[in-house]
């Protein structure tokens, strides 16, 4: 295999690796792209050749933004190799930071930017709802902050989920008449904002 020259913010090579593309078809205008470790303990994005003709190329990513590009290319396998054990643990802590509850498959939740934050279980305890798609759920971090859980889309998108506001909570909860959720434990904030809107009516 061929070496690429790995370049820092200035456009300076500082490395040549050895070219990969463990991370497969991902970036939207090129071929496949790879990751790889420095001996420094730096990790380098590779580049694969582009469509418009710019050479396969690479360059030093965060740890974080690692773990961003295996999560949303799927390619967890890449967690169980030993040169990528720290990643591992960062991976770890996003998937403890549900609060417990027994569900199947993990779902990534991202942020207003489009990060991930944390991973969650999947569940549909909401129902249907936003109308162009499956099941939608609810669902509580550690940190006290509410998930809503988007079912997969018939045009195709992937389930996935975001932070929502309690009040955002308690409005999905009212609309989709799903009371029950009120008497999860972990929602008990929710119930009291309910019983306020529920008691508004004047005698």
């Amino acid at each position: 295999m061929s070496k690429v020259n790995v370049l820092d913010e200035e456009g300076k090579i500082i490395a040549r690796v050895e070219y990969n593309s463990n991370l497969g078809y991902g970036h939207g205008d090129g071929y496949d792209d790879g990751i790889t470790k420095l001996k420094d303990g730096r990790y380098v994005f590779i580049i694969g050749k582009q469509f418009n003709g710019d050479k396969v190329h690479a360059k030093i990513i965060t740890a974080e933004e690692v773990l961003q590009k295996i999560l949303k290319r799927e390619k967890l396998e890449l967690l169980e190799e030993p040169r990528f054990r720290d990643l591992k643990v960062m991976y770890e802590k996003l998937n403890s930071m549900e609060e417990e509850v027994k569900m199947s498959e993990k779902v990534n939740v991202l942020d207003e930017e489009g990060k991930i934050i944390a991973r969650v279980k999947y569940n549909s305890n909401l129902g249907k709802g936003h109308g162009d798609g499956y099941d939608d759920g609810i669902t509580k971090l550690k940190d006290g902050r509410y998930v809503f859980i988007i079912g997969k889309q018939f045009n195709g998108d992937k389930i996935h989920a975001k932070i929502i506001t309690a009040e955002e909570a308690i409005q999905e909860i009212i609309k989709r008449e799903k009371f029950e959720l009120l008497e999860d434990p972990r929602f008990k904030h929710l119930k009291i904002m309910y019983e306020k809107i529920d008691n508004m009516e004047e005698e």
